[in-house]
């Protein structure tokens, strides 16, 4: 909404607003300056703008809060531009299909010279100050766009937050896992945005690891890791799973491309006696090996385990249909409406997994031990299980009669969902 009319005057380089105030999402920007394809001259004085309006921009940000302050863009006709910014933003968060992080408040200065750009911000939770960063980036080169100058510079910067991990895990949007409890960080960043150099250190005492993937929940986790290049190196890890049992392991994150993926991992995990897997169709608790890895963008979940005890609900699982993909051109869209969301990435199973008893298999009537050897395969959108299980006990009620079952072997064959 405008309270008033907007007045654009023609230029050479381009048009010229007078000051007008711009009414959006209960927040309002007052702007004026000129607008060219070869020269700029912008003033944006904003209050309690929402951040949600950058999808509008870029598919798949996710971000909330508002932001309010001042910010000045220049260009030039024939030079790079330049600017300052200095905003107040609170409440910033980021949502995905699952998560959405902790809001914090951010108080952020940042100026753009010909040949360096220095940015500082302190973050708050709960009014308490819980982190500060900042970086400057200089050499940037004299061609491109600032997308590719920025990228292109010598970067330093330091970081340092003690505080919810919660907060900055999840504004990097990996919603497959799910990491809470607090954090100190403290790491110092040289090389360039492509290719950070990190120092420093991170630990924590009291972390949670949840999955909506595979219901893992984790919890109590004691963590040491240091910064060492562009990854994350976390030496050793222990925590306790929710029946009790304990995993142990180390891993890395690589923060590199951050703007093009979130971390890839690479986490090592040795189970005893924990309750790795708890869906609604199927849960495990186990012993031995597992392996998480992602590059960011897909992931694998692998092990070669020992089950202490195991669920499986027969007719549980559903079919997933895969759409169409059916080419549309749409024409007449609203200009403020946001890109559709991307679907959510697929994770793959490579679990190998045998148990002498103790796995149940239940529903359609059947209610039974089993012991079993199986493969877990497939993706997490459509799990497929190859092997056999073999009757330990059980029964089976069928038109209002129970029947006892003396011998009884189940055979998975790869169908999707599991048509054992």
């Amino acid at each position: 909404a405008m309270p008033r009319r907007a007045v654009l005057s023609r230029e050479e380089d381009g048009w010229r607003l007078s000051r007008s105030q711009i009414s959006f999402g209960g927040g309002r920007v007052i702007a004026s300056g000129l607008f060219g394809a070869e020269a700029s001259d912008v003033e944006l004085a904003m209050a309690d703008m929402p951040l949600s309006l950058a999808d509008v921009l870029v598919p798949d940000l996710g971000f909330g809060g508002t932001a309010s302050g001042l910010v000045q863009f220049r260009k030039p006709r024939g030079q790079v531009p330049t600017g300052d910014a200095r905003l107040q933003v609170k409440g910033l968060t980021r949502s995905g299909l699952v998560l959405t992080s902790r809001p914090i408040d951010l108080a952020l200065a940042g100026r753009l010279s010909t040949s360096t750009f220095e940015a500082r911000a302190v973050m708050r939770d709960g009014g308490a100050a819980s982190g500060r960063v900042q970086a400057r980036i200089t050499g940037m080169p004299a061609t491109g766009t600032l997308g590719e100058r920025l990228r292109g510079g010598a970067l330093m910067g330091q970081l340092r937050y003690a505080g919810p991990a919660d907060a900055i895990w999840r504004l990097v949007a990996l919603e497959e896992f799910d990491l809470t409890g607090p954090v100190t960080i403290a790491a110092d960043v040289t090389g360039s945005i492509p290719a950070p150099r990190m120092a420093g250190t991170m630990q924590s005492d009291g972390l949670r690891l949840q999955s909506a993937l595979t219901g893992t929940d984790i919890t109590g986790i004691v963590a040491r890791g240091r910064f060492s290049g562009s990854r994350l190196d976390v030496a050793s890890f222990t925590g306790r799973t929710a029946n009790g049992g304990q995993v142990i392991g180390s891993g890395s994150f690589d923060l590199s491309r951050l703007g093009e993926r979130a971390p890839a991992l690479d986490l090592r995990i040795s189970a005893r006696n924990a309750q790795v897997l708890q869906r609604s169709d199927m849960a495990a608790t186990v012993t031995g090996p597992v392996r998480i890895v992602s590059d960011g963008l897909t992931g694998t979940i692998a092990g070669r385990l020992r089950l202490d005890s195991a669920r499986w609900t027969l007719g549980r699982a559903s079919a997933y249909a895969e759409l169409p993909d059916i080419r549309v051109r749409e024409i007449n869209r609203r200009a403020d409406m946001a890109p559709p969301r991307r679907p959510r990435a697929t994770w793959s199973y490579l679990i190998d997994a045998e148990g002498q008893n103790r796995i149940a298999v239940r529903g359609l009537g059947l209610d039974s031990e089993w012991s079993a050897n199986i493969r877990l395969r497939g993706t997490t959108r459509a799990p497929t299980i190859v092997g056999r299980a073999d009757l330990v006990r059980g029964g089976y009620d069928f038109a209002g009669k129970r029947f006892d079952l003396t011998r009884g072997r189940i055979t998975f064959v790869g169908e999707s969902p599991p048509d054992p």
